[in-house]
């Protein structure tokens, strides 16, 4: 089985919640956007209160209003999309408000 490594920057309520502007996670498998959430999430508690999601539900139902960059280019935010190890994405929540 293989193992992965990506380097995660946070923007936004996000990086506020965390007390970081960025975090690396590893795992092993397939490197989906699920699975890198899923890691973020495990290690990262504040990162789940945060995007309002539960790690055991990631793998089906992503984040509402979260925007995946990967070299300032919008990923399709699917559960299944491929990340490459040792890829740099910025995780933005959308704001919303008045």
């Amino acid at each position: 089985m293989s193992q992965w490594q990506v380097h995660l920057e946070f923007s936004g309520p996000l990086q506020r919640a965390m007390q970081t502007s960025e975090l690396t996670v590893q795992g092993s498998g397939t490197c989906t956007i699920s699975t890198v959430l899923a890691a973020l999430l495990h290690c990262q508690p504040a990162a789940a209160a945060s995007l309002g999601i539960a790690p055991e539900t990631v793998a089906s139902a992503l984040p509402p209003g979260l925007l995946v960059l990967q070299n300032r280019v919008l990923l399709p935010l699917r559960p299944e999309t491929i990340v490459q190890p040792g890829e740099r994405l910025t995780l933005m929540p959308m704001i919303s408000g008045g």
